[in-house]
């Protein structure tokens, strides 16, 4: 009984359930609406509740008018605009009795295909180099699969809804489209990404470019559109600042500071960057070229013409210097130097001036005027060969010239390697000597002569001389060529002797030939330079100055170095002790009171007084009274005193007085 009245039960529940809880919907699949022309589209009779525990059966109406369709899902194909037709579907349960399930109308919306349109979500225009801007295209509906294209070109691997794009390798114009339910919707209008140019820096200066090695120049950096700018400036193609602000200062640019110089504005707000300033440059001051007529050596008596050019900027007027003096030794373009002679060897530089800027080139490079004796002619008989009769017809020819080239030109300097070429353009034949000084003795043979890092015992003048079988056998003696030591760096030193602890020392280094010298120090023995330049004071000396100093000199021109000075050395005396102190203070006031003493006695004596000799006559001794000794000079016959030498004068002249006179006289 229990089992029946629970069966009746349920299908009481059963029956309760599908009338009240299930339903028929008419849905579209997938269900993105609203739908487009041109869209193929399903509709489904959605049983909404069931217990999905039987089958059904269904019909399909459109304005009520049925479509003889018994499946669940209905294919209408492709729509066309302005079919908006209601459709319902009836769902009857399979095997009951139950009645159908009635769908309320779906209507059915048919639109125009869409027009995309492409926004832009950031960052807003403007845009500038560097910027990431994100396009976005929007479709009416959902469900789209996007196609994005660049100048007319698909971009194959964007499909999304938004797109990044690059500046500046991604400028250009871009278009979208949709593509759902076999699809394509029209290509939107074109979005045109273009980089607008960013704000430009300009860099003005004071004097204006280009700036010469040793002028001071101020550099202000100004971007006039846009605000909150901070500025960097930068040297050459390095991205290393070198300094920051809107203005920089170079004071007595020095070598270091030649180059290329721009400026850069940032900012925390878009754009974060200026474009680069124009460029400025610093550079060094123009060169100065010597050139030389006839090359040195020359001849005794010989003319030298030495031409000084600059080639950039005009209106120059040219300063001659000789031996690293700063007295001007001539002034012009052509310097020429009639029936050359021992003084005037030595070495020559020339430098431009001008009123404009630049005012001054840089010091040319040196040319050495040397001197060599004439050459001694000689003579041979070319024929015919004494003895000679009247009627002959003799021919005389002098000797070949030897020529001698170096390189590098002359002077050379110890370590340096030089080759030397022995050259004698007549004749042919010729094995060629080479000697040094006066002596005869051959030190080399070959038209060629190296020395390879010249040392000490190489230094002196060296010439070749031609020899050959025939006649003429030998020629006459080349030019020569000196290998001398590297100039000599002198040190000086105040205080010289030992110095008090916290004393300053001042050391100096000169060189007093060539110019442009820079001066290099070391100490003990260690190659590591401790300071540069000409003078170097050591202030507030402590123990850890005390050692041995060298100075050399360094150049970038030939001769390169110096030779090292002689070492100074820096030692510390000890101050005195306060018990040494006082020693030497007791003894210099006992010493004192001892001299007041003899003094004072010496102004009581009797014995010893001196004045002027009345008669004029030079007497050669002083004597001091001190006893009886016969036969000395100027005493009176009743004098009984005796006399000591004291002193020779050679000066002022003094009458001897003896006691009994001072005696009279007080």
């Amino acid at each position: 009984m229990r089992v029946i009245l629970a069966l009746l039960l349920c299908c009481l529940c059963c029956s309760c359930h599908t009338a009240e809880s299930l339903k028929a919907v008419v849905i579209l699949e997938p269900d993105f609406s609203p739908v487009f022309r041109g869209e193929q589209i399903n509709l489904k009779c959605d049983i909404q509740g069931k217990l999905n525990t039987g089958r059904w059966s269904y019909s399909w109406f459109r304005d009520n008018d049925p479509l003889y369709v018994d499946t669940e899902t209905i294919f209408l194909g492709k729509v066309e605009y302005g079919d908006n037709n209601n459709y319902r579907c009836s769902a009857s349960p399979i095997g009951s009795s139950e009645p159908p399930l009635e769908s309320e109308p779906y209507k059915l919306l048919v639109l125009e295909i869409p027009y995309p349109t492409i926004s832009i979500q950031s960052p807003q225009p403007p845009f500038y180099s560097g910027d990431r801007v994100t396009l976005r295209c929007e479709i009416q509906g959902k469900g789209w699969e996007y196609e994005w294209k660049r100048d007319n070109s698909r971009i194959h691997d964007v499909t999304s809804e938004t797109i990044t794009v690059f500046l500046p390798e991604d400028a250009g114009h871009y278009a979208c489209r949709g593509l759902r339910r076999q699809l394509l919707t029209y290509n939107s209008p074109d979005r045109i990404i273009s980089m607008s140019a960013l704000p430009t820096a300009t860099l003005t200066m004071e004097p204006q470019s280009p700036v010469f090695t040793g002028e001071t120049v101020t550099m202000t950096c100004v971007i006039e559109s846009l605000s909150g700018w901070t500025y960097k400036w930068y040297k050459g193609p390095g991205r290393v600042p070198v300094s920051e602000g809107n203005t920089f200062t170079i004071t007595s640019a020095a070598e270091s500071d030649e180059g290329q110089y721009w400026c850069q504005g940032e900012r925390r707000g878009r754009p974060t960057a200026s474009q680069s300033s124009n460029e400025v440059t610093i550079q060094a001051l123009p060169t100065a070229k010597v050139t030389i007529e006839p090359q040195s050596p020359v001849f005794h008596g010989e003319t030298v013409t030495m031409t000084c050019v600059i080639e950039s900027h005009s209106g120059w007027t040219y300063k001659w210097y000789k031996d690293e003096t700063n007295s001007v030794v001539f002034e012009g373009g052509i310097f020429k130097i009639t029936a050359a002679s021992e003084s005037d060897e030595g070495q020559y530089w020339c430098q431009g001036k001008r009123t404009q800027r630049p005012t001054s080139s840089q010091l040319s490079d040196p040319v050495h005027v040397g001197l060599k004796e004439i050459p001694h002619a000689s003579i041979s008989i070319q024929s015919p060969q004494p003895p000679f009769y009247s009627g002959d017809r003799v021919t005389l020819r002098s000797l070949p010239t030897a020529t001698l080239t170096a390189v590098p030109q002359s002077p050379v300097f110890t370590g340096e390697t030089v080759t030397m070429t022995c050259v004698i353009e007549s004749l042919s034949g010729w094995t060629f000597k080479w000697y040094k000084g006066p002596s005869k003795v051959p030190v080399s043979e070959g038209n060629t002569f190296t020395i390879t890092s010249a040392a000490e015992s190489d230094e002196g003048r060296y010439w070749c001389q031609g020899e050959r079988t025939d006649r003429p056998t030998t020629s006459q003696s080349s030019n020569e060529v000196t290998i001398q030591a590297f100039p000599t760096a002198t040190l000086t030193t105040k205080p010289q002797s030992h110095v008090l602890p916290g004393q300053t020392v001042t050391m100096k280094c000169v060189i007093e030939v060539y110019s442009n010298w820079t001066y290099k120090w070391s100490k003990d023995n260690n190659k590591n330079v401790v300071f540069e330049g000409d003078i170097f004071n050591i202030t507030a000396a402590s123990e850890s100055d005390e050692g041995q100093y060298w100075c050399q000199g360094k150049r970038t021109q030939r001769p390169t170095s110096s030779q090292l000075s002689d070492p100074v050395h820096v030692g510390l005396k000890e101050r005195a002790s306060p018990i040494q102190l006082v020693v030497g203070i007791a003894l210099g006031a006992g010493l004192c009171f001892v001299v007041m003493v003899v003094l004072y006695r010496c102004t009581q004596s009797k014995a010893l007084c001196l004045k002027p000799s009345d008669s004029g006559q030079p007497v050669q001794s002083i004597y001091q009274n001190v006893g009886r000794a016969p036969n000395q000079p100027n005493r009176s016959e009743g004098d009984q005193s005796v006399y000591v030498p004291l002193q020779r004068v050679t000066e002022d002249v003094y009458e001897e007085i003896n006691a009994s006179d001072r005696k009279g006289e007080e």
